[in-house]
């Protein structure tokens, strides 16, 4: 009996497809290893996504970044068109809302500043 995906004649292995839900769809050894080969990419890009938006710090840090790490998802993210008012309130909003109260938040750029103001005194 040839495999429902490719056709090829495989009568002595078959295995249940990884993509059908609700019944078990046979399909060929080549089959199954194209699948699992194309999950484990899917795996890999949503996984990249992740580690990109958890990576971003301090001033990097947008509440856009989280409709990237969105996009990644197989059905997609389509963003509302924000007006610029909006925008800056959805910006304090997520300042607000993502800053740890235990710890205090110095932007490298004003920490670059000091030290530099602290070197040109000395000088």
């Amino acid at each position: 009996m040839p495999c429902p995906c490719c056709g090829r004649d495989w009568p002595h292995r078959r295995f249940p497809s990884l993509e059908s839900d609700a019944e078990i769809d046979w399909t060929c050894a080549v089959c199954l290893h194209a699948e699992v080969a194309a999950l484990r990419r899917a795996s890999a890009a949503l996984e990249a996504a992740i580690r990109r938006h958890r990576n971003e710090r301090g001033d990097d840090r947008c509440w856009r970044d989280d409709e990237v790490l969105y996009a990644a998802l197989p059905d997609g993210h389509m963003p509302q068109e924000y007006e610029v008012a909006v925008e800056i309130e959805n910006c304090l909003r997520y300042i607000a809302c993502r800053r740890n109260p235990a710890t205090v938040y110095v932007s490298p750029q004003r920490e670059i500043e000091r030290l530099r103001a602290i070197i040109q005194s000395k000088s």
